[in-house]
């Protein structure tokens, strides 16, 4: 029994320092080349993205997209409709999906539970063996408890990196007649 208290406190502290980690060095943890932040990201935006629209004109727009033209973005604001062409915007970013909309979250809700279950079906199997006279060591649950520490672990890293806000369009340069 003792070994198998261990290997979880083990497990538990190697998971727990990993996720530290990632949250201290996201750039090291997440580290790719940089994309392509052309209009073809902002022609894939599905309809009631949110999004924000900052313009050449230092004037920010936030809202949900309606439709996206070659030449334009329509968006929803909390002002009206809007149309903003493509050659008055400098970047847009796209904000993270909403906490309850993020399949991080119930990635990790249900990884978590599944470590529960696990951790509970194994202590009662262990009770029933007592009871019967057997002493196997405890090991039982113990598959349960690291698959749900597991996928619990990728629910926290998803949620992390979906709920962040991404610039998916950045102006090349400023149009000649801006001026700053």
């Amino acid at each position: 029994m003792y070994k198998f208290y261990r290997f979880n406190h083990i497990l538990a502290t190697m998971c727990a320092s990993t996720i530290i980690l990632a949250l201290l060095f996201p750039g090291d943890a997440l580290a790719k080349s940089r994309k392509s932040l052309g209009w073809d990201n902002v022609t894939r935006l599905t309809r009631g993205s949110q999004v924000v629209v900052q313009l050449v004109k230092e004037k920010r727009y936030a809202g949900k997209v309606v439709e996206v033209r070659d030449s334009e973005i329509q968006l929803t604001t909390a002002t009206g409709n809007l149309e903003v062409p493509k050659e008055e915007i400098a970047s847009i970013t796209r904000i993270g999906s909403p906490k309850f909309a993020n399949p991080g979250l119930w990635m990790g809700v249900g990884g978590s539970l599944l470590a529960g279950v696990g951790r509970l079906v194994g202590d009662a199997k262990d009770l029933n063996d007592i009871n019967s006279g057997k002493l196997n060591g405890g090991q039982h649950g113990q598959a349960l408890v690291i698959a749900g520490v597991a996928v619990a672990v990728a629910g926290i890293a998803t949620f992390i990196i979906v709920g962040k806000p991404r610039v998916i369009y950045e102006r090349a340069s400023a149009p000649s007649g801006a001026s700053n």
